[in-house]
């Protein structure tokens, strides 16, 4: 099988691959889960929900210790967006156990994860967590209407929140320099979508919006193990220094 490097240390993977991976003894604390009862469980409540899927993507790293497991959902006659489900998992004890809503841009495949905390499950791997787990994927899956609604309206108010090149120089320099949300590498991305974008986003060029998906491109490149936690922080930053909440 043949793998796609997405970041120097992850691969893009198939299905099988993450049902080879060896799945790690249980311990009298430790209760880990498998990458197969994710997928099984959310392939299980779509079909039972109705909700087809246009794609699914599967990302590997660290000999397959860490997983993010990402189902664009074909649910909303939506030009712009599509509905995403995000988890992401270890067998090494690295990560916790993620369960994520959110929107993949169609234009440029960018993922939109929001850091509201009703969109957003995440527990070690310890007490109830293999019950609680496909739990919380079964209550999100049928509340993605509800939620997919949130993420066009908050399209369209980055949309009409005009930034200046001042403003958006500060927010690249506190991106980098004080919260370190970006690495050096993406601020390279970032200053050249910035310059010249490699999308149209459907606004001026000189939004919030736009801004927002020149931060998530460059965020694409992110390590597996940090892929949610960076998106949920830009997205904490973005609200906060544009007085959005």
């Amino acid at each position: 099988m043949s793998n796609t490097i997405i970041h120097k240390s992850s691969y893009l993977v198939e299905e099988d691959f993450l049902r080879y991976v060896q799945v790690p003894t249980q311990e009298r604390i430790y209760k880990p889960i498998s990458y197969g009862n994710i997928v099984d469980t959310i392939e299980l409540v779509l079909d039972k929900a109705n909700i087809p899927v246009s794609n699914r993507k599967f990302l590997a790293a660290k000999k397959g210790n860490q997983a993010t497991i990402h189902y664009s959902l074909n649910l909303f006659d939506d030009k712009e967006q599509q509905f995403q489900l995000v988890a992401q998992n270890s067998y090494d004890k690295s990560l916790s156990f993620k369960f994520l809503m959110g929107s993949e841009i169609i234009a440029c495949s960018n993922g939109l994860l929001r850091s509201n905390r009703d969109t957003i499950f995440k527990k070690k791997h310890v007490g109830e967590i293999q019950t609680l787990a496909p739990e919380k994927i079964y209550e999100f899956i049928y509340n993605t209407a509800e939620e997919f609604n949130t993420y066009i309206s908050y399209r369209e108010l980055l949309k009409n929140y005009d930034l200046n090149k001042s403003a958006v120089h500060s927010l690249v320099g506190k991106l980098f320099l004080d919260e370190q949300i970006v690495n050096t590498d993406q601020l390279n991305i970032l200053k050249r979508e910035i310059m010249s974008p490699s999308y149209n986003y459907g606004t001026d060029g000189n939004s919030a919006w736009d801004f927002y998906n020149h931060v998530t491109a460059a965020l694409r490149t992110s390590h597996p193990s940090n892929w949610v936690n960076n998106h949920i922080a830009f997205d904490e930053f973005i609200n906060k220094e544009l007085n959005l909440n």
